[in-house]
């Protein structure tokens, strides 16, 4: 489940500035798009103390459940959020850029209270995932601008019927 609320806000981020907040590439898996490079870092955040990975079994499945022993150090948000308020060559940020905190909080209030095999079936329906060809592709972030309405995080991105013609 944390691949898909990674995936979510990686993902919708992208679709406002260009950039994901992990800047981690994601890989085309059954169960889902996810971060290239998790297991190693999950793995290295056990090791640092920094989690616990406790087993459970829940509705009959077996799950594990990552639990943080650290508080969480937040402050790249923060820099990544004014880097991507400056204007670049190729880049004109909106007015009304959220925060990235904003963001992960947003996919929070949508998915959170969802099980796992729900998030699942919405990343596997949103474009990036679905047009990556095969098992261990590269999930391109640049197909979030084909997404389907109800997945569009930007509304800058919404197409009207007026703006077709």
């Amino acid at each position: 489940m944390l691949n898909k609320l990674l995936y979510f806000v990686d993902f919708d981020y992208y679709e406002w500035t260009g950039t994901l907040v992990t800047d981690e590439p994601y890989v085309k898996l059954p169960f889902g798009p996810v971060p290239q490079v998790m297991t190693q870092i999950l793995e290295e955040m056990q090791k640092d103390g920094q989690i616990a990975v406790v087993p459970r079994t829940y509705f009959g499945k077996e799950q594990k459940n990552i639990v943080a022993l650290v508080d969480a150090n937040v402050d790249f948000l923060q820099t990544l959020h004014t880097e991507n308020l400056i204007e670049k060559p190729n880049y004109q940020p909106y007015p009304d850029l959220p925060h990235p905190k904003d963001l992960i909080e947003s996919v929070l209030a949508k998915y959170g209270g969802r099980n796992a095999d729900t998030i699942s079936e919405r990343s596997h329906q949103d474009k990036p995932y679905v047009l990556a060809e095969k098992y261990g592709a590269i999930v391109d972030p640049d197909f979030v601008f084909y997404r389907f309405p109800e997945y569009v995080a930007n509304p800058h991105n919404l197409v009207s019927s007026e703006d077709e013609e």
